[in-house]
């Protein structure tokens, strides 16, 4: 027991000095740029606002609120995430195929079944968006959408055609703040927390979420989650 108190408490002090750590790149950026600003008020622009304020207080308010989402999940269960009522996960998948192909040059395949589960419609929302979001950053040209019922389970695949995940990394990318490529992730405005933030919901949904190669040598996520007892 106490040992793993210990462990406990040694991944709790991990967790906030890499929170700390996170928030600290942020915060001095738009420090630095206010103190400049101050000293010349000539130098407050739009360009100024634009290119460093605004992105890096957009940064630190999604830092902020995935850090709420992974409190909330260690505290327990789903009932932490909100209420729980009948999802449709095809909607979901529907929309951030639409979402995708207004903001992306990503082509968007789809192939989607009528599922519906129980759980936090937002929560879920949020796990499909962090999937396929990752996809989007790392896929060359396509990412491809799939919703089925297989038993009684649903199933939600998220593949793209980038570079893939080595076979040795592809546990460890579900951890907090764990950056494959860093200087890219954090260029991409990534925080290393929406793969742990999608694990975590899937957990507290009762289901699971493992990451293989796709057919075209990129990176294939596929999560089920039980359907409802009639």
């Amino acid at each position: 027991m106490l040992a793993r108190l210990d462990e406990g408490a040694l991944a709790q002090q991990r967790f906030v000095s890499d929170a700390s750590h996170e928030l600290r790149s942020p915060l001095s950026t738009i420090t630095t740029a206010l103190e400049l600003a101050h000293r010349r008020p000539d130098l407050l622009d739009d360009a100024l606002i634009e290119d460093a304020l605004l992105p890096e207080a957009r940064r630190m308010r999604q830092l902020i609120e995935d850090l709420l989402i992974l409190a909330r999940s260690d505290e327990s269960e789903l009932e932490k995430f909100g209420i729980v009522v009948d999802v449709d996960l095809d909607d979901i998948l529907f929309a951030e195929q639409k979402r995708i192909d207004g903001i992306s040059a990503v082509t968007v395949a789809a192939a989607v079944a009528p599922v519906r589960v129980s759980g936090d419609p937002r929560a879920l929302t949020r796990m499909v968006r962090n999937l396929v979001d990752n996809a989007v950053r790392h896929a060359e040209t396509l990412v491809y959408l799939e919703c089925s019922e297989a038993g009684n389970e649903a199933h939600i695949v998220i593949e793209d055609d980038g570079p893939g995940i080595p076979a040795a990394e592809r546990e460890r990318i579900f951890g907090r703040f764990v950056r494959l490529d860093q200087p890219r992730s954090r260029q991409g405005g990534g925080s290393g927390l929406g793969l742990a933030i999608a694990s975590e919901i899937v957990v507290a949904h009762h289901g699971t979420i493992t990451v293989d190669e796709s057919a075209g040598g990129g990176s294939r996520f596929e999560v089920t989650i039980p359907l409802p007892n009639d």
